[in-house]
């Protein structure tokens, strides 16, 4: 702190005064730092202290340095900065110095050394921030700059690396051979001097002992003087072209490409022992026979550097002979002698090389011509060596085929290397004519192949032979385009041969199949190592395009023997020879033949083809089978080949069935295969299902305990006469319903839709459809309704010996039994009312019986047509064997078209039966129903109508009714003719299940068509007239129905009905005293609905076989579509007996209902239109159709006497009814006397009735009245 005032002067703040006083506390001092270098710098502050006196300076310290201070504190010491080296303007410079450069940067300080390396520059100007220094004289490179400042320096920095420039040669005239100057000779030349620049000099420290290194073609040379510029040595004795010479100066490397090239060699001439180029030696070389090679000439250099000395090859690959130092004799900058060495070859060019340049002839001539291949050479000299000579070969003389043997070839000249062997057969043809099969197997054999050298000298070759083939093979050895052979005609001891092929065993894809086609494999050794010509023969017979390949893995791809094919051979033991390689095997005799899987045959035979067991029945299924067995469906016969006496004797069906193979001889009998029908009927290997007689020659009988139904075996009934009295009581049964149903005039259409129905569902178990067996045993069942004679199974009668014929007579004689019964009943009953003395109605049971057998003929009529037509129904067997059978016969006596036959004797049979049964009875009732199509169409309305006897005789109808009703009765009157349509229907299916046989899906396709157009028909035309289409019909025909209605017919019905009352009253029986007129039952069902139901049902039926026999259906399909045809038959028949029983009950029990069901009782609806007929006032107009040309043909009076007539019986219609009332009224009240007052009240009332009838007498007295009326 001051003590007094003073003045300081604040530098920071632009020199500004500031006044310290007394008090005032100085704590900071801002001073500018002088010039200077250097670390660790000490600070110290002095000041003056006024408070002593005298006034003394107080020194202050940082105390950085050990020095004097009065007070003395703990601070870090300055430091001048260090500096820092930022360019340089130069980094090199010649060895002789004296560049001046620049050096920039910061903090150089006052005082500094400039160094680069070991040298130091010397600074000629200097300052803070930049140097300028000159270069010394010196040498090398890699120098780092760096600046010194005191104790401090600047950072490595390999950027501010000297050098000095590296040497250079810039003349070397000297040593350059040119017009001038003769150049340096081998011999070499003193005191050569070179010119350059920055060699150094031998005043540069640390390099004057050691000055410039020369080397020249890498051989150091001692420098004897030198400097910056120049370089004098003296040049040794040597050779060479294009020497680098290098200078290194303190580890620089002169840097441009300079070299140095001796004189090149001239040669004046080259001469060999014997005076000329043509050797005497051999190829073993002149150091044995003494024959040397002198050269002459210059600049041949020295023998211990580099040099060569070559007897050129004559062709390229050929040996260049080198001349080894061992050769030489002598050597001389002049002279050249050496041994002929040993070689190989001939138009060897001499090549003369020393330190890389080729030798020349002196005076500039292309020397001597030495011929090559591809040109001719000219050399300073050409030599040639002896040729080979082969003499022979030492065992062994041969090899097997896969090569690898050693062989060794005696002789002379063969030479040091390279020697090649070919082992060749000389009549191998190259590129051949491909149409001369000569050439094409020549071009097979051996072509010269190498044998492989493993050892050569010039005496003996040792080689492997070659993969080959043949046999006296050409051997030849050849060296360097001379050769030397030995073939089989110089040969002494012989030539090479080739083993010949050794078959050791045989593999066949078949093992030994004597039917040819299998692929043989033949393994040995000695089939060579590629393709050639083979031939093998099996027991003589040569196997066709048998061919060499190695393509088995197995085998180690080894060669061996393909046969594709194997030629077909008798069964036996077989010889096998095999040439390959073209050689020959010996015999093989280890193979033997057979006949396999799929053929047979016995020894010495050839093999017969089984073929598909399906198609020929054959089976083959063994191996070395003699005999073969048949396949399911078939069935063996053995036939005749030989007679007795051992002598070919084939009989016809021999020779069409036997196979050719078994027909020479060697066997008496062979085999033929014939299919069974039906086909599994034979189980296979001449056995047969159980149900067919295992005695039977293909299954064709039926073994005991069965029988033929529908060309099949089936079962016989344990009793099967139960099946016959069952046949007769279910048809005596059927006519007695029948009879009473047609009395009580029920429609017995319902029961003829039925029938047809299944008739021709079981049409279609003697279809040839694969049917599951369920629905073949349900079609048998249903054959019933076809009449068919079979289910009575006569075979299965004890005693009883029934054949097909027998049974087809029996059916087409029954509808000529029919009609001829029919012809004896009538004319019994017609004697036997003869006899009873009856004159009236002696023809009256003419109509029921005849009517009776035309139904019957109808409904016999499929099956008869079918029976007829199965004579015709001949099928083949599946597959055929020439021949065609009855398909209900069989393969035993069925056969067809054969003189004596089964089937031509009832073949003219069966067309008598055929044209007049199966065209006959519908032409017959065609012609029928045509020529009264008006009485059928009038009767059919009176039907509708309800008309009775009385009203059908006046209609005209009545007769024709009672004999052929049963033709229309139950169609519409314009459909009268459908029964036509219906016939058709059955003749087509049954000629279609004939014509289409040999076709089974068409056939079911035909059938399905037929019975879709009938279904169709019938479901446009609705042709089954049911009553609850009376009504309707009456009324579309009430004209006719008008017409038959007149008095004579009034009268008559009023006398019948009152006569029949008196009887009635007379005999208690109620029914006759019930007025109730005759009506016709009305059914529930109506025939149209039940026919297109079932014809549809057979559709679908139908549709099934063709899914059966397509074959797409299995396992859980086909089983669904068999139970749901099982259900839809039985569906039908449920619903066809369904309707059937309905109908019978309503006939029968008309006041009762069906099964409970109310709607079934008929009683209450047919009372109450009884008693609106009683209750009505019956009147008749005039009749329209009544006049003098009316339709009835009256004339005008008899017109006036119907109209007075119809007047009358509407009067007495009226009383008639009133009658009836009473009438009714009496027999309730006859009803209850029954159940409570006993048969003495009911006689009473019997005669209150017969009282009135006699009252009612009078009604007929006045119709006879009447009718005399004008």
């Amino acid at each position: 702190a001051p003590s007094d005032q003073q003045k300081i002067v604040d530098k920071a703040n632009g020199d500004a005064e500031i006044i310290l006083n007394e008090n005032d506390f100085i704590q900071r001092i801002v001073c500018v730092m002088p010039e200077g270098q250097d670390v660790d710098q000490d600070i110290t502050i002095a000041r003056m202290n006024n408070a002593v006196s005298p006034p003394q300076t107080i020194v202050t310290s940082l105390g950085c340095k050990t020095v004097f201070c009065t007070v003395c504190t703990v601070a870090p010491c300055f430091d001048y900065l260090p500096p820092t080296l930022a360019g340089v303007s130069s980094l090199n410079d010649i060895t002789q110095g004296g560049k001046a450069i620049t050096l920039t940067g910061d903090n150089f300080g006052v005082n500094q050394t400039v160094m680069y390396g070991n040298y130091e520059m010397t600074v000629v100007e200097k300052s803070h921030t930049q140097l300028v220094a000159s270069i010394n004289a010196g040498v090398g490179d890699d120098k780092l700059i760096k600046v010194i400042v005191g104790s401090q320096t600047h950072a490595d920095n390999a950027q501010w690396t000297f050098k000095y420039d590296s040497p250079a040669f810039t003349d070397l005239t000297e040593i350059t051979k040119s017009d001038t100057n003769p150049g340096v000779p081998t011999t070499g030349k003193d005191a050569v001097t070179l010119l350059g620049a920055n060699f150094g000099a031998n005043t540069i420290p640390d390099y004057g002992a050691t000055g410039p290194i020369l080397h020249i073609g890498g051989e150091r040379i001692l420098v004897s003087s030198y400097d910056h510029t120049t370089m004098t040595f003296d040049m040794p004795a040597g050779q060479g072209m294009d020497l680098p010479i290098i200078v290194n100066v303190k580890g620089q490397n002169s840097t441009g490409a300079d070299t140095f090239t001796y004189n090149p060699p001239v040669i004046t001439s080259a001469t060999s022992t014997s005076g000329g180029l043509s050797l005497t030696t051999d190829t073993i070389g002149g150091k044995i026979s003494g024959e040397k090679i002198t050269l002459a000439g210059e600049n041949f250099g020295v023998r211990t550097k580099s040099w060569s000395i070559v007897l050129e090859g004559e062709n390229e690959g050929d040996t260049d002979v080198v001349v080894t130092d061992d050769d030489i004799f002598s050597w001389s900058h002049t002279e050249i002698v050496f041994y002929v060495p040993e070689g190989q070859g001939r138009n060897k060019a001499l090549k003369v090389y020393i330190g890389g340049q080729e030798a020349t002839l002196s005076g500039g001539g292309s020397g001597v011509a030495c011929p090559s291949d591809s040109t001719t050479r000219f050399a300073l000299a050409c030599f040639n060596y002896k040729p080979p000579q082969l003499w022979s070969i030492v065992e062994p003389y041969d090899g097997n085929t896969a090569g690898g043997n050693a062989i060794t070839l005696v002789g002379t000249s063969f030479g040091i290397s390279g020697a090649t062997v070919l082992i060749g057969d000389d009549k191998y043809q190259a590129n051949p004519d491909t149409s001369d099969p000569l050439q094409v197997i020549n071009n097979m054999r051996m072509p010269p192949t190498n044998c492989h050298v493993t050892s050569q000298d010039h005496k003996a070759i040792i080689c492997t032979t070659p993969p080959g083939w043949g046999a006296d093979l050409d051997v030849t050895v050849t060296v360097e385009g001379m050769s030397s052979s030995l073939t089989a005609s110089n040969s002494v001891n012989g030539t090479f041969s080739y083993d010949a092929p050794v078959i050791d065993f045989i593999v066949g894809n078949k093992g030994g199949d004597a039917s040819g086609g299998e692929e043989l494999r033949v393994y040995g050794k000695n089939f060579g190592p590629q393709r050639t010509y083979v031939n093998l023969t099996i027991g003589g017979q040569k196997c066709e395009n048998a061919y060499w390949t190695n393509d088995d893995p197995i085998f180690d791809n080894k060669p061996y023997i393909k046969c594709p094919s194997s030629p077909r051979t008798t069964v036996d033991q077989k010889n096998i020879t095999l040439n390959v390689a073209f050689s020959t095997s010996d015999m093989f005799d280890k193979w033997s033949v057979e006949c396999k899987v799929g053929f047979y045959g016995g020894h010495e035979e050839l093999c017969a083809d089984c073929g598909e067991p399906e198609l020929t029945g054959y089976v083959c299924e063994e191996d070395g089978l003699t005999l073969p067995y048949s396949y399911t469906g078939w069935w063996r016969i053995m036939e005749q080949v030989t007679n007795d006496a051992g002598e070919l004797a084939l009989s016809s069906t021999a020779a069409e069935k036997c196979h050719e193979e078994m027909t020479t001889g060697t066997r008496s009998e062979c085999p033929t295969m014939w299919p069974c029908m039906p086909g599994y009927a034979c189980l296979g290997n001449n056995t047969c299902e159980v149900m067919y007689d295992q005695e039977s020659v293909r299954c064709s009988d039926c073994a005991d305990g069965y029988f033929k139904l529908n060309g099949q075996c089936a079962e016989c009934p344990d009793k099967p006469w139960v099946i016959a009295l069952g046949i007769i009581l279910v048809g005596g049964t059927a006519a007695y319903i029948g009879s009473k149903l047609d009395k009580k005039k029920v429609n017995l259409g319902i029961i003829t839709i039925g029938v047809d129905y299944f008739q021709v569902l079981a049409i279609f178990s003697s279809a040839n459809v694969e049917w599951p067996q369920e629905l073949t045993d349900l079609y048998n069942i249903l054959s019933a309704f076809n009449l068919n004679i079979d289910l009575a199974a006569p075979e299965c009668w004890q005693g009883a010996d029934f054949t097909y014929d027998q049974k087809w007579m029996v059916v087409e004689i029954t509808p000529i039994a029919l009609f001829s019964g029919a012809m004896v009943l009538y004319v019994a009953k017609y004697f036997w009312k003869k006899f009873k003395g009856r004159k009236a109605r002696l023809h009256s049971h003419a109509p029921k019986l005849f009517g009776t057998t035309v139904t019957i003929m109808y409904y016999t009529y499929l099956y008869v047509t079918t029976k007829t037509l199965s004579v015709f129904n001949c099928q083949p067997t599946d597959p055929s064997d020439g021949f065609q059978y009855m398909t209900e016969v069989g393969t035993g006596d069925g056969i067809c078209y054969q003189d004596g036959s089964m089937q031509q004797k009832l073949e003219p049979y069966a067309y008598v039966a055929f044209f007049m049964y199966t065209l006959g009875f519908p032409m017959f009732c065609g012609f029928l129903l045509y020529m009264n199509r008006v009485t059928c169409y009038k009767d059919q309305v009176m039907k509708a109508a309800g008309k009775n006897d009385e009203e059908l005789k006046a209609c005209g109808t009545y007769k024709f009714r009672k004999m052929w009703h049963r033709l229309y009765h139950y169609y519409k009157p314009q459909y009268f003719y459908w029964i036509l349509l219906v016939l058709f229907r059955k003749f087509m299916i049954a000629v279609t299940s004939l014509v289409f046989r040999s076709n089974t899906l068409f056939m079911l396709s035909m059938t399905l068509l037929v019975v879709i157009v009938s279904y169709a028909l019938q479901v446009k035309f609705s042709p089954y007239m049911s009553t609850a289409e009376y009504k309707k019909i009456v009324d579309e025909n009430s004209a006719i129905t008008d017409a038959v209605t007149s008095e004579r017919m009034m009268q008559l019905n009023m006398i019948k009905q009152q006569s029949n009352r008196s009887k009635a009253a007379k005999l208690g029986r109620e029914s006759l005293i019930n007025l109730k007129p005759k009506m016709e039952l009305s059914f529930l069902h109506n025939y149209n609905t039940v026919e297109s139901s079932l014809l549809f049902s057979a559709i679908l039926v139908n549709l099934s076989g063709i899914m059966f026999e397509s074959g797409q259906l299995t396992g859980t399909y086909k089983k669904g579509l068999t139970y749901f045809i099982i259900s839809l038959v039985c569906g039908s028949l449920f619903y066809f007996t369904w309707v059937l029983l309905t109908e019978l009950w309503t006939a029968f029990y008309p006041d009762k209902p069906f099964l409970g069901m109310p709607c079934l009782n008929f009683s209450k609806d047919a009372d109450e239109e009884e008693d609106k007929i009683r209750e009505s006032s019956l009147v008749f107009d005039s009749n329209p159709m009544v006049g003098a040309n009316g339709a009835l043909g009256l004339s005008e009076a008899d017109g006036k006497k119907m109209d007075f007539l119809e007047k009358e019986l509407n009067k007495m219609w009226a009383n008639v009814a009133e009658k009836d009332k009473l009438i009714k009224s009496q027999q309730e009240e006859i009803r209850s006397l029954k159940k409570g007052t006993g048969a003495s009240k009911f006689a009473g009332a019997a005669a209150n009735v017969i009282a009135m009838n006699k009252k009612k007498k009078g009604f007929g007295n006045v119709d006879k009245r009447k009718t005399k009326g004008p």
